[in-house]
């Protein structure tokens, strides 16, 4: 069975046409049961209320691990679509505090490129003026 996996792995590696061939395969396989495959998630997911938990723990997950298309799904789910700024919106103040900080530095009070001091001592935060958040197509 290794063996011809291992095959397979070095000829679909090796082999354009083979490629091609396997990923119109796929794909075409994919386009024709996409529908089954959704009715039976929609229905595992309706009837199971941790699974629903489940697949939000594994997105966190791989957002986690760097995974850029999940964190995009993470803050989108999470803050929701931004709202387009108005016309001639002035900056807001923007208050930042942590639960968790992070350890403080060595260094007393280090300027960071903003021109704050960091990092923040257990308990504090920080204040900043934002700009109207722009507008996700």
């Amino acid at each position: 069975m290794a063996y011809d996996s291992e095959r397979e792995r070095k000829r679909y590696a090796e082999d354009a046409e083979y490629r091609a061939r396997r990923s119109a395969t796929n794909r075409a396989s994919r386009k024709r049961n996409r529908a089954t495959v959704n009715a039976r998630y929609r229905k595992r997911y309706a009837n199971d209320p941790n699974g629903l938990q489940a697949l939000a723990h594994a997105l966190v997950v791989k957002a986690g691990q760097g995974d850029v298309q999940a964190l995009k799904e993470v803050f989108d789910r999470a803050g929701g679509r931004t709202l387009p700024a108005p016309a001639h919106s002035a900056p807001r103040q923007l208050t930042l505090s942590w639960k968790n900080p992070p350890p403080a530095s060595k260094k007393a009070a280090t300027k960071s490129r903003a021109g704050n001091s960091s990092p923040p001592t257990s308990g504090s935060t920080r204040t900043t003026k934002a700009a109207a958040a722009p507008a996700r197509q």
